[in-house]
């Protein structure tokens, strides 16, 4: 396995996640979220995938919060209408690794070297991983709903083909109405082809 397996679990600092849960209240209301509202539930232990419908900055925060056990994130770092990326900022870049992110630059494929082998690694780990589908917030896209990317399902498949084990995806659902948010976490969904992904997007689509 590649050194760069661990480049971003060495940066991952529980510490500082607790400190984020602590003051949570705060930065949800820093975020224009004054209260969460929560439906279903996600295993503490074992691997799994969560795929989640992506509507503001405040999605992962309130996801993270909500679920009480060590998560990694995807996080597409590049924005349709900037120049720049998030991982050109060392300060955001600080921050992302700390909380669990896994930057990817689409923009710049050689950052994403050996990142597939890297999430399996986790997932064999008894790790959660996030991931967006849609890639971008609302604001940056047309639409209620983004172009779903099948990266999610693609590595569940990768996983049941090493491990002879099937990986649940949970999908879960976001809604904001006013300052209120609204989080719905839907029935695992275990896939073993790939034509199943429109399975998991439309299981996010109607719990949001």
């Amino acid at each position: 396995m590649s050194a760069i397996v661990y480049r971003f679990t060495d940066h991952y600092n529980s510490f500082f996640v607790g400190v984020l849960r602590f003051f949570h209240h705060i930065l949800l209301f820093l975020l224009g979220v004054h209260s969460v509202k929560c439906a279903g539930t996600i295993p503490l232990q074992g691997p799994l995938l969560i795929a989640s419908h992506h509507e503001k900055l405040a999605d992962q925060y309130i996801i993270g919060f909500q679920i009480r056990r060590k998560l990694f994130w995807i996080a597409d770092i590049t924005s349709p209408d900037s120049k720049k990326s998030l991982a050109d900022s060392h300060f955001m870049k600080w921050i992302m690794l700390r909380i669990g992110a896994i930057p990817i630059d689409k923009r710049n494929p050689a950052r994403n070297k050996d990142l597939f082998p890297y999430l399996l690694f986790l997932l064999k780990q008894g790790n959660a991983i996030v991931f967006f589908p849609e890639s971008y917030l609302r604001s940056e896209r047309k639409g209620r709903f983004g172009d779903f990317k099948d990266g999610v399902v693609r590595l569940a498949i990768a996983y049941k083909k090493e491990t002879r084990k099937k990986l649940p995806i949970y999908p879960v659902g976001l809604s904001y109405k006013g300052k209120k948010a609204t989080m719905k976490v839907g029935n695992p969904i275990y896939a073993a082809h790939l034509s199943e992904r429109k399975r998991v997007f439309e299981a996010i689509k109607e719990l949001s």
